[in-house]
């Protein structure tokens, strides 16, 4: 999981891999194995809507690069990885996204965040249609955009203008 990251630019809140990594600014998920299902699983709702929702509700010190303390991610409320059809769902999603190209938010819908949405609802139960509403109202949120403090996006959608003035 990260421990922080600019929330305009960020792709992802989590990994997994098949192979034991080392690297700087991401923390592990404990109490899963790093070759296991549930980290797989974990790094599927993460990155989802829900997940990535669940991120920005702590966003430590600023909200453009929040970041976050093992604390803070022990006490997100992720789903029950030991229940067998809710970690195989999830697993079997990363397994068919894990080589997808994951653009930035603010470059709005792809392919793969529907993916990981639909995968989070049928393991959860919960209805795609609201969760794909939360997924475009984030795309359009003020700090995924990359829009400061008093700018505004000319027209909904018109990524390629901070107000008034071209990226």
């Amino acid at each position: 999981m990260t421990a922080g990251q600019d929330t305009s630019t960020a792709r992802l809140t989590a990994v997994a891999s098949d192979e034991t990594l080392v690297g700087h600014g991401w923390m592990p998920v404990s109490g899963t194995k790093a070759d296991g299902e549930a980290a797989k699983s974990a790094a599927v709702f993460l990155n989802s809507t829900t997940g990535r929702l669940l991120m920005m509700r702590s966003p430590g010190r600023k909200l453009a690069f929040p970041t976050y303390t093992p604390a803070i991610l022990n006490a997100l409320p992720i789903p029950d990885l030991t229940d067998a059809r809710i970690c195989s769902t999830l697993a079997a999603c990363w397994e068919a996204t894990r080589h997808m190209t994951v653009p930035q938010y603010r470059d709005g819908e792809c392919e793969v965040r529907q993916l990981w949405d639909a995968a989070v609802c049928d393991a959860l139960g919960w209805d795609t249609d609201e969760i794909a509403g939360y997924r475009k109202l984030l795309h359009e949120e003020p700090h995924i955009r990359g829009l400061g403090y008093g700018q505004y996006a000319d027209a909904p959608g018109n990524d390629n203008e901070v107000g008034g003035i071209p990226r």
